[in-house]
């Protein structure tokens, strides 16, 4: 089973993020038919991507997470779009997030716990709090991609509504189609 640990964000941050990819649309112009837009339902801000995690683990894996994640109480609001990497290779927009990111950075370590006590491996990147708007496509020139990178960097941060965070949830992806379907498996609070 193909899993993450993730904060659910709420629907004015959908709005906000959704409006943020209409104004990222139109600031790059014909480049976004490069660009695949993230649709607002799928919208989070990942802790951890497990991968494919057996199912055997997954009791283990809920018990581990129930047990570590609470309480959960964090403080957020929305920060501005960038993108990752340097701009000739960047491959993602995302928006930033802010606020107590420390707290967030708490809640990675509490799920890194989880997962050895649960005996799963995780990806261990670097954790950089965000909400992914699109993806650039494979054949995107350099030069391109820094253009998008550039005009992505000039956009204003958007209203900062802010989001108390009290739960974080384990989201089990199923790729194969259009889009990938997220199901929240269980959340933790």
């Amino acid at each position: 089973m193909r899993l993450f640990v993730a904060v659910e964000i709420p629907d004015a941050w959908r709005s906000i993020a959704s409006a943020t990819n209409e104004l990222i649309g139109a600031s790059v112009g014909p480049l976004n038919a490069n660009m695949r837009f993230v649709d607002p339902s799928l919208m989070h801000i990942t802790l951890r991507f497990l991968g494919e995690v057996p199912e055997e683990r997954i009791a283990d894996l809920d018990a581990a997470l129930r047990h570590r994640m609470s309480p959960v109480d964090v403080g957020l609001a929305l920060g501005t779009p960038s993108t990752f990497g340097p701009p000739t290779r960047t491959q993602v927009v995302w928006l930033g997030v802010r606020g107590n990111v420390e707290g967030l950075r708490v809640l990675v370590r509490r799920v890194d716990l989880a997962l050895a006590d649960a005996g799963v491996k995780a990806n261990d990147a670097r954790f950089n709090p965000h909400i992914t708007l699109a993806r650039l496509d494979r054949h995107v020139s350099g030069d391109d991609r820094r253009q998008i990178a550039e005009l992505v960097g000039f956009l204003p941060a958007p209203h900062p509504y802010t989001l108390r965070v009290t739960s974080v949830a384990l989201v089990r992806s199923t790729l194969g189609g259009p889009r990938p379907v997220y199901d929240v498996l269980k959340r933790y609070s």
